[in-house]
C-alpha cells in the first residue's frame, strides 16, 4: 500500500503515488511564490520634489533609504524623484552639497515634498594671516585653518601628533613613540629645506620644515610641540603667497598659533581630564626553548653535511630537547620579560578667565603623564605647562599686553640614552630563548650569556642595576605689546611688540656598573658589565624679538 500525497495549487489537485520527490518540488515552488508575494508587499514607491529655501527645485539631490542604502535614487532637472522602498516604514534621507542633510520618516506616505536649507556660509569667518586677520571672503591665496576644538580632542604629549589629517596640504609623521621624544616631522606640501628652529640662521638637528609663529613671534618647532592644546586660540597654515610676508624662512609655508585671551565678565573657571592606557595588543611570536633547540641542532648538523664534513655533538642534546618540551628546563620569553604590555596616560587642565572692560586675564595650568614599555618602569614623561595672559587699557587707544608661558618637561629612560632604546629592544629579540634572566632563578645573580653576545637587558633597564639617563628641559615665553588706536583715522593702529624666550636643558647621565654570572662545571664566573661614571650637560639659550608695525582695516 502505497500512501497518498495531496497538494493544492490554483485550486487543482494532483495526486501523486510513490513520488515524494514532486511533492518536494511543489512546496518549494509554493515557498518562493509565498516569499515573492511578501517581498512585493513590503516594497513602496515613494515619489516627491525636493526644492530649495527659496521653493526653486534642485536637480542632482541624492535621495536613499537610510535601512537599505541600495535604495537609491537623484532628482531631475525639476527637482523629482521616484524611490522604491524596501522598508516602507523607514527614513529617506536627502542630501546635497552646500545644503543640510534632512531625513523624512515615510510614515505610510506616498508623496514626500522636502525643502533643504543651506549649509552656514563659513566666507565670513575671521583667519588669523601674518601680521593681521582678514575675512575668507577677501583672501586670495591659501589658507587652512583647524579648529582649537579638533586639537583638543587627542592627549598627546607631542601637539604636533594632533594636527594629523585636520587640515589638506599637511602631513605628519611620528617618528618615534617613545615617551618624552618630541621627534614627529612635519611639512606643508612636501616643502622642506630650511632648519624648523633655524630663526638665528643656524642650522639645527631637527627636521627641515614649515616656520612657527606662535604669538606673533618667529619660534621652533620644538617650542610649538610642547604647547598644550588647552592654550591654543586660534590655528591656521599659510602655504604659496601667502606665507611670503616672511621672506625666505617661510619658503617651506607657516604654521601661525595665536593662544587664548581672557574677556570681560565673571571669572570663568574651567577643568579638563583624561585618563587612560596604552596597550601591546600583540607580542612578536618568536620560537621557544624546544624549538630553538631543534632548529640549531638541526642547523649545525646541515652545516656539517653540506660541507662534507663529520658530524659533531649537537649542542644540544636528546634529553636536553625533551626536557625543554616537558617544561623540566625552563624557556624564557624575552619579550615579554623586558616590555610590559601596559602603560597609563594622564592629562590635565586648570583655565581660568574673566575681567572688566579694563581689564581682563586668562590663565591656564595644565600636567600630562606618560609611562613607557620597559617592564622595569624606567620610562617616563611628564610636562608642566603654564600660560598668563593680562590685557589692560591704559588710556584711550592704548592697550598693553602680557602674554608668560612656561613649559617643563621631565623625562627618564635608561642609561643608554634615548637614541639606543630602539637597539635595546632590538638586541632583546637576538638572545636565545634557552638563556635564564637570573642563575638558578635567583634575582641577585643575573645570567651571562653562553650563547649571544648581548648583554642581559633585564639588567640594562633596571635604573638601580645599570642607572639612568635623566633630562629636564624648561621653555621660557613672553610677549609684551603695546597696541594704540590712531585717533582721526578709522580702522590705523599701531603696534610695538618684544619677545623674550629663554630655553634651559639639564641632563644628567649616571652609568653604573653591575655584574653578570655564569655557573661552568660549578665553577662561578663574574662578568662585570659597563663603567661607573656621572655626567651632566647644561645648556641655556636666550632670543629676543622686536617688531613695529601699522595696520589698516578697512
Amino acid at each position: 500500500m502505497y500512501k497518498i500525497y495531496n497538494a493544492f495549487i490554483c485550486g487543482k489537485e494532483f495526486c501523486c503515488s510513490k513520488k515524494p520527490l514532486l511533492i518536494m518540488k511543489l512546496t518549494i515552488v509554493m515557498l518562493t511564490m509565498a516569499f515573492l508575494q511578501a517581498n512585493a508587499q513590503a516594497t513602496k514607491t515613494i515619489t516627491g520634489k525636493v526644492v530649495d529655501e527659496k521653493s526653486q527645485p534642485l536637480p542632482g539631490v541624492y535621495v536613499k533609504s537610510k535601512s537599505n542604502p541600495q535604495d537609491a535614487t537623484t532628482t531631475d532637472a525639476q527637482g523629482n524623484f521616484k524611490l522604491v522602498v524596501h522598508d516602507a516604514a523607514g527614513t529617506i534621507t536627502f542630501s546635497f552639497v552646500g545644503y543640510e542633510t534632512q531625513d523624512q520618516v515615510i510614515r505610510g506616505r506616498n508623496v514626500v515634498n522636502v525643502s533643504l536649507a543651506p549649509t552656514n556660509s563659513n566666507l565670513d569667518e575671521v583667519v588669523v594671516v601674518a601680521y593681521g586677520t582678514q575675512k575668507r571672503t577677501s583672501i586670495t591665496g591659501s589658507v587652512a585653518t583647524i579648529d582649537a576644538a579638533e586639537i583638543k580632542k587627542n592627549s598627546v604629549s607631542d601637539i604636533v601628533n594632533t594636527i594629523t589629517g585636520r587640515a589638506p596640504g599637511i602631513r605628519v609623521t611620528q617618528a618615534s613613540s617613545e615617551p618624552g621624544k618630541f621627534a614627529s616631522l612635519i611639512d606643508i606640501r612636501g616643502f622642506s629645506t630650511m632648519p624648523t628652529n633655524g630663526i638665528d640662521g643656524n642650522a639645527t638637528s631637527e627636521q627641515s620644515g614649515p616656520l612657527f609663529v606662535i604669538d606673533g613671534i618667529p619660534r621652533g618647532q620644538s617650542d610649538f610641540a610642547r604647547l598644550d592644546p588647552n592654550e591654543i586660540e586660534t590655528f591656521s597654515i599659510l602655504k604659496d603667497a601667502t606665507a611670503a610676508i616672511y621672506g625666505v624662512k617661510a619658503a617651506n609655508g607657516v604654521i601661525l598659533v595665536t593662544t587664548r585671551k581672557g574677556a570681560a565678565g565673571a571669572v570663568k573657571v574651567d577643568y579638563s581630564g583624561q585618563w587612560g592606557a596604552q596597550f601591546l595588543l600583540k607580542y612578536p611570536e618568536l620560537s621557544n626553548a624546544y624549538q630553538y633547540a631543534q632548529l640549531l641542532d638541526e642547523r649545525d648538523f646541515n652545516g656539517q653535511v653540506s660541507g662534507k664534513n663529520d658530524p659533531i655533538t649537537p649542542l644540544y642534546s636528546a634529553q636536553n630537547i625533551e626536557d625543554y618540551r616537558t617544561g623540566k628546563l625552563p624557556s624564557t620569553d624575552w619579550t615579554r620579560a623586558t616590555i610590559k604590555n601596559r602603560t597609563n596616560q594622564q592629562q590635565h587642565n586648570v583655565t581660568l578667565s574673566g575681567g572688566s572692560e579694563k581689564v581682563n586675564f586668562f590663565t591656564s595650568a595644565g600636567y600630562f603623564q606618560e609611562g613607557g614599555v620597559f617592564a622595569s618602569g624606567i620610562e617616563k614623561d611628564q610636562k608642566y605647562n603654564f600660560r598668563q595672559d593680562v590685557q589692560a587699557t591704559l588710556a584711550k587707544g592704548l592697550v598693553l599686553d602680557v602674554n608668560l608661558g612656561l613649559n617643563d618637561v621631565v623625562q627618564s629612560h635608561p642609561n643608554t640614552g634615548q637614541s639606543s632604546t630602539y637597539n635595546l629592544i632590538r638586541n632583546t629579540w637576538g638572545i636565545p630563548p634557552t638563556e635564564q634572566i637570573y642563575l638558578n632563578g635567583d634575582p641577585r645573580y643575573l645570567t651571562h650569556f653562553l650563547l649571544s653576545s648581548n648583554d642581559n637587558p633585564v639588567g640594562l633597564e633596571s635604573r638601580t642595576l645599570a642607572g639612568y639617563d635623566d633630562q629636564n628641559e624648561r621653555r621660557l615665553t613672553s610677549v609684551f605689546s603695546l597696541n594704540y588706536t590712531v585717533p582721526g583715522v578709522q580702522g590705523l593702529t599701531a603696534k610695538a611688540q618684544f619677545g623674550f624666550d629663554n630655553n634651559y636643558s639639564l641632563e644628567k647621565n649616571f652609568n653604573k656598573s653591575f655584574n653578570e654570572y655564569l655557573m661552568v662545571n660549578g665553577v662561578l664566573t663574574v662578568y662585570p658589565k659597563n663603567q661607573s661614571y656621572i655626567s651632566e650637560k647644561f645648556n641655556e639659550s636666550y632670543r629676543n624679538d622686536v617688531q613695529f608695525s601699522l595696520n589698516y582695516a578697512k
